[in-house]
């Protein structure tokens, strides 16, 4: 007997459970952040958090500041009533900041779980009241810390996934917006192997790794880009930054290493949230990186490029204090750079600028500690009108050997495409 083909299977289950009322695991019908780099706040306090995200500027409802916090469903589901309906206030109060709310939901059921199911459906009963009032945005974070704790043996990754797949049922029937992701996994190859051999991909909309040396993340991106291609994942947690701007550098290094999501933790009441929300401002919508955009000098950057556009927005840190930061860009067709005020989100555009055989200089002097930059490309028809006159030669002189620039946007057009698509 022929198989039947699975191509379209998400978008069909989708419409057959709107039509019979029930949730599928979200990761059928899940899309990448609509950020890159993304971050979000791990914090105690949500409820500041949430008052100091409601100073101006406000944030847009398209843009993405992550807001965690730990939920203890053991106390909620064996506590007074009305404990999960404080959790989602909290969550709803965040959501009318502007953030996004993520909850870390902390199940405490002992392993076995078959053993102990009705502790553990107390616990999924509690999560599944936080979903119902947590809003359509909202993520969740499962993690497991059993009392007592769990033996790291051969049984564990069978445990998390049971409880990960429970978890995630339990949610999207409540929320069916609600988006699932792992509790911060060590980032062993062989343990995420063990857990994926459960069949855990259908039930997830992320993955999370704890932090580790830059080798040991690399081995656990590269395993999961071959276990669970595309899946969205998450570091948690780096440490607050003592310069807060470095929060910009560092999410920005982290999605180059492959984490659509950095999530820091340490905020205190009182620290600036300015660099955040110059990430979620900045960063928000449809962004790939762009490595071939990055320009050269005495610093770090990471570029990465819009789709609607082809714009760039930047970051670049300076490796040592300067009072003039010389940034050459390897695109000649990019135009109007401008430095974004952390504070305000205005645009200054920059004046020491000009186009050189390398490319195009562009100078910042008195750079702060992380700045962002915006840049324009020019578009297809302008490249077309420039290539049509008699300055084409000129411009090739300046700008040296180089592909014909109409090509160089439409790889770089289907290069966004590529890493969209495997995303």
């Amino acid at each position: 007997m022929r198989r039947r083909g699975r191509r379209g299977l998400g978008p069909r289950l989708a419409a057959l459970s709107a039509a019979i009322g029930l949730a599928l695991p979200a990761a059928l019908t899940a899309a990448a952040p609509p950020c890159l780099p993304c971050g979000g706040l791990t914090v105690e306090d949500p409820a500041a958090l949430a008052a100091a995200l409601s100073a101006a500027p406000a944030l847009g409802p398209e843009e993405r500041l992550y807001a965690a916090w730990d939920v203890d469903l053991g106390r909620i589901a064996e506590g007074p009533a009305g404990g999960a309906g404080e959790e989602g206030a909290r969550a709803a109060a965040l959501a009318g900041a502007g953030a996004t709310p993520w909850v870390r939901l902390v199940f405490r059921a002992p392993a076995p779980l078959a053993t102990h199911f009705q502790r553990l459906e107390r616990e999924l009963e509690a999560a599944a009241e936080i979903a119902r009032r947590a809003g359509e945005r909202a993520h969740f974070q499962v993690l497991w810390r059993p009392e007592p704790a769990a033996a790291a043996d051969a049984g564990a990754a069978r445990e998390l996934a049971f409880l990960i797949k429970r978890a995630a049922v339990a949610l999207t029937g409540a929320n069916p917006g609600a988006r699932v992701v792992t509790g911060p996994l060590a980032p062993d190859p062989e343990r995420l192997e063990a857990l994926y051999g459960e069949e855990i991909e259908a039930y997830l909309d992320g993955v999370a790794l704890a932090p580790a040396p830059e080798s040991e993340l690399a081995a656990a991106v590269a395993a999961l880009e071959r276990l669970d291609p595309g899946r969205a994942l998450v570091l948690d947690a780096l440490p607050w930054p003592e310069e807060p701007a470095e929060l910009l550098a560092a999410a920005s290094r982290s999605a180059a290493e492959g984490f659509a999501v950095t999530l820091f933790s340490g905020w205190r009441p009182g620290d600036p949230l300015a660099p955040a929300k110059l990430l979620a401002r900045e960063f928000a919508g449809d962004l790939a990186r762009d490595p071939y955009s990055e320009p050269a000098g005495e610093l770090d950057a990471w570029a990465f490029v819009r789709g609607e556009d082809l714009g760039l927005r930047v970051v670049l840190r300076p490796r040592s204090p300067v009072d003039e930061l010389v940034a050459v860009f390897p695109d000649g067709d990019l135009r109007r750079p401008a430095r974004v005020d952390p504070d305000t989100g205005e645009a200054i555009p920059l004046a020491g600028v000009r186009r050189v055989k390398e490319g195009l200089e562009v100078r910042l002097f008195d750079p702060a500690p992380v700045e962002v930059l915006r840049l324009e490309r020019l578009t297809a028809s302008e490249l077309a009108a420039i290539e049509g006159v008699e300055g084409l030669e000129e411009r090739l002189l300046v700008t040296g050997e180089r592909s014909m620039p109409v090509a160089e946007i439409l790889r770089r057009l289907q290069a966004f495409e590529d890493a969209q698509n495997r995303r």
